[in-house]
């Protein structure tokens, strides 16, 4: 379980570390218990952002089918993302170590 949490910390670090470089003002969200790890914020908008990682070969859309869902049926005011962080991938930049969802909420009718 420790470990688990300390590879999940990593990972949103390294994410922080590169929204950063690409002019973001980023944050984590109260706890991280919630659908979203960080947020990040600049002129261009807000970015809700959660941070998984993996060493599983399926496409991240099927691992983490339940979160998309989820993310899918929250109305927010900016783009919601999955960043997901494949363990063990030899990378020259981090950003390459990621496989990044953006997720369009449902829309429905009134």
């Amino acid at each position: 379980m420790f470990h688990t949490k300390r590879i999940g910390t990593q990972a949103e670090w390294e994410v922080r570390k590169i929204l950063e470089q690409q002019g973001y003002f980023v944050g984590r969200s109260a706890g991280s218990k919630g659908i979203w790890d960080l947020w990040a914020v600049n002129e261009n908008g807000l970015r809700l952002i959660q941070v998984k990682s993996t060493s599983q070969k399926e496409k991240a859309k099927i691992l983490f089918k339940k979160d998309i869902e989820r993310m899918k049926n929250t109305k927010v005011f900016g783009q919601q993302e999955l960043w997901v962080r494949r363990k063990g991938k030899k990378v020259k930049e981090p950003i390459e170590r990621y496989e990044i969802i953006k997720i369009q909420p449902e829309i429905t009718q009134l």
